[in-house]
């Protein structure tokens, strides 16, 4: 086998501008490993392998899309089975110890490749070693994960390499006092070095095959071993010596297969015959050809770009491009943040930038929506309501998934009571926006014959039969609800949700219009027995929707907001963020839902993605913008890249920048402290509308593109490549001017 490392670094070059992060480490310190495996997860939208390094005495798991198991407490979650990534070292008859020994590591995660290449040097034991490795998700070949290594002893008499499958991980939960293992495992065997491993979940529903196989380039001994929950290869090789290996897993699902087990194996054997440098280049070229379809270009601030490149690069590994749907968690496929359920986040933060990239990424995305709208009905019928109501949190079979308490303790004796899941319905309207905006600016009349009209009629018919008409006021009103500011439950007239479900109203007036003049699209009316009187029901609800803004053009977060307790957690508008509650006082945190603060972007996100639509003039969005900023502790990563996205819009150019700077480096800075979590999917997403909405000023309907930059002056040239309407553009910035041309 010929060595990786110089074919690595040579491929390498032929890529042009390397984008790598670098992390190196002389300690072992479980915290910081535990951030960058969320860090240096890799996926391929199948299944993915999180970034722990895999000499590290630490098992994390594998997450597998779509997989999920009933739980205590959390109703459905992603189901962490079998780490698969993991080798092990023995020299002298002692495993390689990170605890006391010298030792430098060196992690890069290369984003133009979509690799992660490690190197070690260890002393210890009286001898030295070098290790280098590559590890890779394939993105083409969806059921592959490979590592290739090469090890250099010097001074030890004798060693073992092992490979090796972990089936001791399983999902904590409660401050990781407790953990539950959803699988169980239906068969191992070993077969001529191939080894099989075919579990289940406790639910039954789901069946997943793992196939190991290594190459190895010399060896003493090969034998086999199965204990302690551990399973797997071990290698026996000379002390003064150089091996390389590689490690091939392959993984299936019985929902991509009805003959997962022999397709596991069968790929397994037909990968090992394939030329190592083959799979590589397959894999490298793939992601090649994503960097130079979004094309993006910032002179002057090559930070900034690298960090959008960052993002960019975990919301585009997280989609699995050979299935119709997809499910996309809040934390993405890196961590058991929210145990893996899909919340707003995806429609309202993430989905824009599938949009505007990759189109048929953005289908499949909201395809599970589709998937799921007859759940959605039921959500409704059992809450007492018509048509589909969305649950706050997912997980794969569309009911409500919110826990309502959550203990703090083993014991149980301290609970926190969740209202998200039975007050923030909020989410039905903004599925509603998404599929029009996807339309709006794709064209994809398929997808709205489909589900999306069906959709936008539904989610009307909720909003309809919720509602309630306020004789005083001659108004509608929606009454106990929480909106996106989660400090304050149990609110009327949030303004937020009343001004969503108006205009989800006004979308499908808008959209029985049209279906008027189509006649695949009055098949979808018919089917759903819409009538004139219903529609005339809608447009008069959305005509008379109460929104509770004053005669001075301030809008309250909900009914009786201005009469809390005031309290400013940003002193002035400054480039100094104050980001989360540890600035504010104790005792006003005991009391916050009494109080004016408020957790993220709320009115400020309402006129962010509606002013387009209802032409709010600058100074009405100003003045918003500026009272709820003094007030907002963004303790939500959501919150920063719509303030940012409304403050470049308004031509505050440096607070702007300063508020995205944190947001595009939420994950990498470990902004929130929880990265270990997972990677905020909504966070990233938001952060690339902030670019693209804020600061390149686009503005995209179905009647084509306008633009007005507010660009930071540093910024020398923009360039980033877009899709609209079925065509490709080009966005450039020079010298303040904005070019669009289609290519």
């Amino acid at each position: 086998m010929i060595s990786q490392k110089q074919h690595l670094s040579t491929y390498s070059k032929s890529l042009g501008v390397t984008l790598k992060l670098t992390f190196k480490d002389r300690v072992f310190s479980l915290s910081r490993e535990k951030k960058l495996a969320t860090l240096l997860t890799l996926s391929n939208g199948r299944f993915a392998v999180r970034g722990a390094f895999e000499l590290y005495p630490l098992s994390l798991g594998t997450l597998v899309s779509h997989v999920y198991d009933h739980a205590p407490i959390f109703y459905r979650e992603l189901a962490v089975l079998p780490e698969v990534s993991k080798l092990k070292i023995i020299v002298d008859g002692k495993p390689l110890d990170f605890s006391f020994s010298k030792f430098q590591l060196k992690r890069t995660l290369s984003l133009n490749s979509g690799i992660v290449e490690a190197a070690l040097k260890w002393k210890g034991y009286g001898g030295e070693l070098e290790y280098f490795s590559y590890r890779l998700v394939h993105r083409k070949r969806k059921g592959l994960f490979l590592i290739n290594a090469t090890l250099n002893l010097r001074g030890y008499d004798k060693a073992s390499l092992i490979s090796y499958i972990d089936t001791s991980v399983g999902n904590y939960f409660i401050n990781d006092q407790a953990m539950i293992k959803h699988y169980v495992i239906e068969q191992v065997r070993y077969t001529n070095g191939t080894l099989l491993l075919t579990l289940r979940t406790l639910d039954n529903k789901y069946k997943v095959s793992i196939a190991m196989k290594n190459r190895i380039s010399k060896f003493h001994e090969r034998s086999f071993f199965n204990k302690h929950n551990v399973l797997g290869e071990v290698f026996t090789v000379g002390g003064n010596n150089s091996i390389e290996i590689t490690k091939y897993v392959y993984i299936v699902r019985n929902i991509d297969s009805k003959n997962y087990i022999q397709d596991s194996l069968k790929n397994i054997r037909k990968l090992c015959e394939i030329s190592l440098n083959k799979l590589f280049r397959e894999h490298v070229s793939s992601w090649r050809r994503v960097w130079r379809r979004i094309g993006l270009s910032i002179r002057g601030d090559k930070h900034v770009e690298k960090a959008l490149k960052f993002n960019a690069f975990h919301l585009l590994q997280v989609i699995d491009d050979d299935r119709d749907y997809t499910i996309l968690p809040a934390r993405g496929l890196h961590g058991l943040g929210y145990r893996g359920h899909v919340f707003w986040d995806t429609e309202i933060y993430a989905l824009p930038f599938y949009i505007l990239f990759y189109p048929e990424y953005a289908r499949k995305i909201l395809m599970f929506r589709c998937k799921l709208l007859e759940q959605a009905k039921e959500n409704a019928r059992r809450n007492g309501y018509r048509g589909a109501q969305y649950p706050w949190e997912s997980a794969d079979d569309g009911f409500e998934a919110t826990p309502k308490e959550i203990p703090l303790g083993f014991s149980g004796e301290k609970t926190i009571r969740i209202w998200t899941g039975e007050e923030e319905q909020h989410i039905t309207a903004d599925i509603a926006y998404a599929v029009n905006k996807y339309y709006e600016i794709t064209g994809d009349k398929s997808f709205m014959k489909e589900c999306g009209l069906k959709i936008i009629f539904e989610t009307a018919r909720f909003w309809a039969s919720r509602v309630k008409y306020d004789e005083l006021r001659g108004l509608y009103v929606i009454e106990n609800v929480m909106g996106p500011d989660e400090y304050h439950p149990h609110v009327n007239n949030d303004y937020f949700t009343n001004l969503m479900a108006k205009y989800n109203l006004e979308l499908a007036v808008k959209y029985f219009e049209k279906a008027l003049k189509n006649d695949e699209w009055f098949n979808i009316v018919r089917e759903l027995n819409i009538n004139e009187d219903e529609v005339r029901l809608w447009d008069r609800i959305s005509k008379k929707m109460f929104l509770p803004c004053s005669e001075n053009n301030l809008c309250e977060e909900f009914e009786g907001y201005f009469n809390l307790e005031d309290h400013v957690v940003q002193p002035d508008i400054s480039l100094n963020i104050n980001i989360g509650e540890e600035h504010i006082p104790k005792t006003i945190l005991e009391k916050i839902d009494r109080t004016q603060i408020i957790k993220q972007a709320s009115v400020v996100l309402a006129h962010y993605l509606l002013s387009d639509k209802y032409r709010f003039s600058r100074d009405f969005i100003k003045k918003n913008f500026d009272y709820y900023f003094k007030r907002t502790t963004h303790a939500s990563s959501l919150s920063l890249p719509v303030y940012a996205a409304v403050a470049a819009k308004l031509g505050l150019k440096e607070l702007a920048y300063t508020m995205f700077k944190y947001a595009i480096h939420a994950d990498l800075r470990d902004i929130y402290g929880n990265v270990e979590e997972g990677f905020h999917v909504g966070s990233a997403g938001g952060s690339w509308q902030a670019f693209l909405y804020g600061f390149l000023g686009l503005e995209i309907s179905e009647h084509g593109i306008n633009a007005l930059p507010n660009i930071p002056s540093h910024w020398r040239y923009v360039k980033v490549k877009i899709n609209v309407h079925g065509r490709r553009y080009l966005v450039e910035v020079s010298d303040g001017v904005l070019r669009v041309r289609e290519f």
